[in-house]
């Protein structure tokens, strides 16, 4: 049995495979890339979130909860994020209130690249502030802020399995 402390991420092995003599064995060492190191594990889930210590909070717990996750600070690094993932982003969990775009305008950028993209906005301000409303689109899954880790694992459950 092998001991790793829970807050490690990643581990590293090395395996030795012992080859007849006079054969050579050609190892040229493999930089993963994000797509490959999550597309066969477990779900993941991108989260847009402009507040460090809730970002911070939600990939620890959806760690925990043994999903995947990649996280973006504003809909820009979001999109770059999608743009280069998609193929292994199962669900995106986006703010809807933050600086520049906001998580609606990133779920119609999103949407237009791929319809079927799961979403689920988490927000203290559904409809934005009143300097700068915001429209979600019609049907919208929404966490309200704050929520519990229960909350929001039952909230990413409920829209994974609907997305299947």
């Amino acid at each position: 049995m092998i001991w790793v402390p829970k807050s490690f991420t990643m581990l590293t092995c090395k395996l030795i495979l012992h080859t007849p003599l006079g054969q050579l064995v050609d190892a040229k060492p493999v930089t993963p890339t994000v797509s490959s190191m999550v597309a066969n594990c477990r779900p993941t889930i991108l989260v847009v979130e402009d507040d460090d210590a809730v970002r911070s909070f939600v990939k620890i717990v959806l760690e925990q909860a043994h999903y995947a996750v990649l996280s973006a600070a504003n809909a820009n690094q979001a999109s770059t994020i999608y743009r280069d993932n998609h193929d292994v982003i199962d669900l995106v969990l986006s703010d809807v209130v933050m600086p520049g775009r906001s998580g609606a305008e990133l779920a119609t950028e999103l949407r237009a690249l791929d319809s079927e993209v799961p979403i689920v906005f988490m927000s203290g301000f559904p409809g934005g502030t009143t300097a700068h409303p915001v429209q979600l689109p019609s049907g919208s899954d929404v966490l309200a802020k704050p929520f519990t880790i229960d909350q929001l694992l039952k909230q990413v459950r409920r829209r994974l399995a609907s997305s299947e």
